[in-house]
């Protein structure tokens, strides 16, 4: 198949109208339980001290009943805060009593007075991923521009999606400030991609 000559933004809006309908179909509770399952081995296997997770939007996976037993297992756990627009994300530990603001994009994330954190795992939310481990969010670039810091820096993070199975698809577009994910968390279990290296401060 000869290759869209459509510019990459372009493309990715239209794959992400998509795949956000395509999520909305497969989201299953059930599924979202074996996912949850599947995160609290696969993190606890990494050994890494600080795990960054998320507060679900729309019908994004819950990640609450990780992020408690984690929590309860003495795991630190960290929530991202957006703090300017096309900046990258800062983060902020999160404890099951932590009081939660609102922030832009029908975010939640601790107040000022947290913890601020460097995170070792951070788990990504997505529309759609691929085999190359490349994946599609809402537009935002937060994650991408975060992974890129961290990267340049040459901090040894994780980065781990969390998806259904049927979220994948064989190749997202792809444009040069785009991060690739070491893995993938879906009802399957985990998916560790190319870009992923036991030697890699695993």
């Amino acid at each position: 198949m000869a290759k869209s000559a459509k510019p990459v933004d372009q493309r990715k809006a239209e794959t992400r109208l998509i795949a956000k309908k395509n999520r909305a179909s497969v989201a299953c509770a059930k599924s979202v339980a074996v996912i949850n399952r599947h995160l609290t081995d696969v993190v606890g296997s990494l050994h890494k001290p600080v795990v960054s997770a998320y507060l679900a939007i729309a019908d994004e996976i819950d990640l609450m009943p990780s992020m408690k037993i984690w929590a309860g297992n003495g795991q630190t756990v960290c929530l991202p805060v957006v703090t300017q627009k096309n900046e990258a994300l800062g983060f902020r530990k999160w404890t099951p009593d932590t009081a939660l603001q609102k922030g832009p994009l029908a975010t939640r994330h601790p107040g000022i007075d947290a913890e601020q954190m460097d995170p070792d795992i951070i788990l990504l939310p997505l529309l759609a991923f691929d085999g190359d481990g490349y994946r599609l969010g809402w537009g935002g670039g937060f994650y991408d521009r975060t992974l890129g810091r961290y990267r340049k820096q040459g901090w040894k993070i994780t980065a781990l999606g969390v998806a259904f199975a049927a979220q994948r698809w064989d190749a997202l577009p792809v444009d040069d400030y785009d991060q690739a994910m070491d893995g993938v968390v879906t009802e399957n279990g985990v998916t560790w991609f190319k870009t992923h290296s036991l030697t890699n401060g695993v």
